[in-house]
């Protein structure tokens, strides 16, 4: 690549982008890309039973590591659906509409989000205070559990009214969504809260 203009992009990668941001154009509407084109849905089969369970496994790890790690939660919330997208563009970039996605494929897009994930987390260590949510998770999950032992219901209101509002609403029933999601609360159609494990910091 040496003495090559480095502004000067190969005649064969313009070629196949144009077709991958052209998906359904004609050799015409590949010279123009100005031009409207029609479009279709595509979908892009797996290359093998390989290829799908290495993107089953990715999406089982992510959901592992959240269990097991809540704080995780708001950074891998979309790990699973953003990779199996990057290596869809991955496969349509290399064999554009007769690809398949492959096992290298998922696995470059699973490494590209995890990487991405695991930034965020910690960048945002460095921004949002580390203990005042965790404080509240806490405190949210030992007031469900003590209100569950004594047989009385335990709601977003009822924990409201516990704390004397000094968090909002919203900012309870995001706690619940969260902790719900992870296994550790469970909400009933009435709304009032179960709980069905520890603290997610023990």
């Amino acid at each position: 690549m040496l003495g090559r203009d480095l502004w000067q992009v190969p005649a064969d990668l313009v070629t196949k982008c144009r077709r991958l941001y052209r998906w359904y154009g004609t050799d015409a509407e590949l010279i123009d890309i100005r031009r409207p084109v029609a479009q279709q849905v595509s979908r892009l089969s797996w290359a093998n039973k390989a290829a799908e369970q290495q993107y089953l496994d990715f999406a089982h790890g992510i959901d592992d590591r959240i269990d097991q790690e809540p704080a995780f939660y708001p950074f891998f919330a979309r790990t699973v659906e953003t990779a199996v997208r990057l290596a869809t563009i991955r496969a349509a970039g290399h064999g554009h509409q007769t690809a398949t996605i492959t096992v290298e494929d998922v696995q470059w897009g699973a490494g590209i989000v995890e990487i991405s994930g695991k930034q965020m987390y910690a960048g945002a260590q460095s921004v949002v205070p580390t203990n005042e949510r965790g404080r509240w998770v806490d405190r949210l999950i030992n007031y469900v559990r003590a209100r569950n032992l004594a047989g009385k219901p335990a709601t977003t209101a009822t924990f409201q009214r516990q704390i004397r509002c000094k968090l909002k609403a919203t900012e309870v029933r995001e706690m619940i969504a969260q902790l719900v999601q992870t296994g550790h609360l469970e909400q009933q159609s009435d709304g009032t809260l179960i709980c069905i494990s520890g603290s997610p910091e023990q």
